[in-house]
């Protein structure tokens, strides 16, 4: 098949991110060409014909998102292919995605937040400010109507229906991409040499939580500038630090703990024999994840490369191999392009 897969951010366009880690819409491209369909990765533009794709896969954020530069030639390819009743589908890959739905809300309620003038720095803002009653057929569409198949990235573990209820789909599907993250090469570090320190790499300001943990391990505290982190690194930086210590730190996303949402720092933490601290909510069924930082901090060293070994256990078995989410992603397009269109 040839699809198209797109969106509303660059990274969902094919456009990476500023720190270089691998975003989820490149994992999903990665296993669709696996499984030997014909992928585009990346913007479209009002009023392109998109015709020749057996399937379009568009991204979805909150409209207001500071990062939705590409939302007006994503509203118009969904109409687009709407009008035309080709197949459609959609995928979210940001945990805040509930949000978009008070976002809808907001702009059926008031149009003109669709393109005002704060939004200027979007692409082709002049075409959507005079296109704005055709783009909103397509807000109103998305508020009121069921929506067609959403792809969710997750691990297979967790409340699933918790993630799915929020949105107003009619065939959501939850995948777990994990085997489809980048391999990155690592410097190997013996375990007898590595830090007794935890590692958070983050995007966003975690002090409180990690100052609520009340750590005895020094804490590397990296990420963007948002984050207010002491250091700026790369992904490939990042998981090299994981390799050189015992602990890596993931903080809750409380709305939807619990319900197995995909993240990559779980897989690059087991890969590279460190070990995981987050809230046990987080990961019902996974025992090994739900030690405390204390009794951690306190092991000796072959309890920690027990530890260490259970958790990546614990985490890699349920996890599907690279065949199999490429079948899985086979399967579901098959499903969208034969099924009743949106």
């Amino acid at each position: 098949m040839k699809i198209l897969v797109t969106g509303i951010t660059k990274q969902q366009c094919g456009g990476g991110t500023a720190l270089g880690y691998e975003p989820v819409s490149d994992l999903l491209v990665r296993g669709l060409r696996r499984s030997g369909n014909l992928v585009d990765h990346r913007y479209t533009v009002p009023e392109e014909n998109l015709t020749d794709y057996d399937v379009v896969l568009v991204g979805l954020v909150p409209f207001f998102s500071i990062n939705s530069s590409n939302l007006y030639a994503a509203l118009q390819a969904i109409i687009d292919r709407s009008s035309r009743q080709e197949p459609i589908a959609f995928y979210v890959d940001d945990w805040r995605f509930s949000q978009m739905i008070a976002n809808l809300s907001t702009h059926v309620r008031m149009p003109s937040q669709l393109v005002k003038p704060f939004f200027s720095g979007r692409l082709h803002h002049a075409w959507a400010c005079e296109n704005q009653p055709h783009l909103m057929e397509v807000v109103n569409r998305l508020h009121d109507a069921v929506w067609p198949t959403v792809i969710l990235p997750t691990f297979t573990w967790g409340d699933h229906d918790r993630l799915t209820s929020i949105l107003p789909s009619r065939d959501p599907h939850c995948v777990d991409l994990s085997a489809m993250a980048r391999e990155y090469q690592v410097n190997a570090v013996d375990p007898s040499m590595r830090k007794h320190a935890w590692v958070l790499g983050t995007l966003s300001n975690q002090r409180e939580w990690v100052d609520g943990l009340n750590l005895s391990w020094a804490v590397d505290y990296l990420g963007s500038r948002s984050a207010r982190a002491d250091e700026k690194v790369s992904e490939a930086e990042l998981v090299q630090r994981y390799a050189e210590s015992w602990g890596v730190l993931s903080a809750p996303y409380k709305q939807i703990v619990g319900t197995g949402w995909w993240r990559n720092r779980f897989i690059y933490a087991a890969r590279h024999g460190a070990i995981l601290l987050c809230d046990p909510r987080e990961v019902p069924g996974l025992p090994a994840y739900h030690v405390r930082s204390q009794e951690i901090e306190e092991m000796s060293l072959n309890q920690l490369q027990e530890l260490a070994q259970t958790q990546r256990w614990e985490l890699m078995y349920r996890q599907p191999d690279e065949d199999s989410v490429a079948d899985q992603l086979l399967t579901l397009m098959y499903r969208v392009r034969d099924g009743k269109p949106w």
